[in-house]
């Protein structure tokens, strides 16, 4: 969500003059971050290892729910 709201912001800086200087004083390091941070959670399993640990905790609560 906070990248989404970063490059919202960036965009709407394109329409202004200060948009370089914004970008500037961020030596253009956050674009880099976010594409890096993109890949390695495309490619370091990270959506395997979530979907796995979200059916432990869905199978943990429906087992706490059924009392017998």
């Amino acid at each position: 969500m906070l990248t989404m709201n970063y490059l919202g912001i960036s965009f709407m800086l394109l329409t202004f003059e200060n948009a370089g200087s914004f970008s500037k004083t961020l030596y253009h390091f956050v674009y880099i971050y976010i594409v890096l941070l993109f890949v390695i959670f495309r490619f370091g399993g990270i959506p395997k290892m979530a979907a796995k640990l979200e059916e432990k905790i869905k199978a943990k609560t429906q087992g706490a729910t059924t009392v017998k």
